[in-house]
């Protein structure tokens, strides 16, 4: 009865540790800020011990402004500058792969002021 019981508790540690360690998923950050008409856009993705694959990419409407690579190992980042015009709304995007798998963009929608 005893061996069964620690049998048990051993098996749901195992679970326990398994599932954390499953769930730990790529973590992207972007950043869009405006200095007069010119957009300063960065982004990063952080996901221990994994390859990162991916695009930094500056939209205004539906038209793509500029576009950075991000990869590397993790946690990988990059930046860049593109012009942008005052009273226009743009939107920075992070998409890609974290060791193969897609992982879900990050995004920020701003104004130029």
């Amino acid at each position: 009865m005893r061996k069964t019981v620690l049998i048990s508790i051993a098996l749901v540690l195992l679970f326990t540790v398994t599932a954390s360690a499953a769930t730990m998923i790529a973590k992207p950050s972007v950043s869009l800020t405006f200095s007069g008409t010119t957009a300063t856009c960065a982004g990063s993705v952080r996901d221990s011990g994994k390859y990162i694959d991916a695009t930094l990419t500056l939209y205004q409407g539906g038209t793509q402004v500029a576009s950075w690579p991000v990869s590397g190992n993790s946690p990988a980042s990059n930046s860049g500058t593109a012009n942008c015009v005052s009273g226009l709304t743009y939107t920075l995007t992070l998409s890609g792969t974290s060791g193969g798998v897609s992982f879900t963009p990050a995004s920020v929608t701003k104004t130029c002021p």
